[in-house]
Formats: C-alpha cells, sequence, structure tokens
C-alpha cells in the first residue's frame, strides 16, 4: 500500500506526517509536539537514553529541525498495525546542504497520542552536522 493510502486511513499517522512536514517547512515544532502523550518515550539510535514527555519531544524536534535545516523527508512506504506504525523515510536537504539520509520511524499509539516514536537509521550517514547539533544543546 502506498504511503498516502495508509496515511489517509489512519488519522493518527496522516497527523505525525503533517505535523513533521509543518516542521520541516515551516520550522513549526508544536503541532508535532502536540500529538504526544504526557509520558510519551521519543528518540532515535544517535539520542540514548530516551526522553519521556512532550518537553522531550519539543527538544527532540527542534534539535532535528536545526541538524537539518530545511530538509525534507519523503515517506516511501508505512505499515499500520492496530497501535503501531513503521515509517519507512527518506530525508534531503537542499541543494548544497549535504544530508541526506534514509531510516525508518516506528511509532506507537496509545488512543490518539503518540506513546513511543523511535527512529532508526545510521548516524554516520547525516554526517558530522548532525553529531555537533545534538552534542552543543
Amino acid at each position: 500500500m502506498a504511503a498516502e493510502d495508509v496515511t489517509a486511513a489512519d488519522p493518527r499517522v496522516a497527523a505525525f506526517v503533517d505535523a513533521l512536514s509543518s516542521l520541516e517547512r515551516d520550522g513549526e515544532v508544536d503541532p508535532l509536539c502536540q500529538l504526544y502523550g504526557d509520558d510519551a518515550e521519543v528518540g532515535s539510535v544517535q539520542s540514548a537514553p530516551p526522553a519521556r514527555g512532550p518537553e522531550a519531544a519539543r527538544a527532540f524536534w527542534t534539535s532535528y529541525r536545526a541538524s537539518v535545516g530545511a530538509a525534507h523527508s519523503r515517506f516511501r512506504s508505512i505499515v499500520v498495525e492496530g497501535d503501531r506504525a513503521a515509517l519507512e523515510w527518506q530525508t534531503e536537504s537542499p541543494a548544497g546542504e549535504g544530508v541526506s539520509y534514509d531510516g525508518v520511524t516506528m511509532l506507537e499509539f496509545d488512543g490518539p497520542s503518540i506513546q513511543r516514536s523511535w527512529a532508526y537509521f545510521n548516524p554516520a550517514v547525516p554526517g558530522e552536522r548532525l553529531t555537533t547539533v545534538q552534542e552543543g544543546e
């Protein structure tokens, strides 16, 4: 099933994809953070240990935006099973900014809220830019 078909079939996934697009396009972090539950876990292979709660989501996604700039994520495949979703993506920055990498984000929902989000990717591929921004927080 194409990513567009799945987001239309699951409003929680559609809300995540839309909010991420808003963050990447406009720098607006609030729509994404509002999707997370009070005790939600957020992180990636590059951000151990996981952090919890809406403020942790804010810090995570603010750091993401600072590290990739005006990047754009394109979703290749989205699989939804009950309260879990796997989103395969490719993120690329505008020409000349040097960020291009692939990965998968796993989402777990509790009702309409994200209870856990975790991104898997090769941390060496995004390069020094991601590491430098996250260490400088």
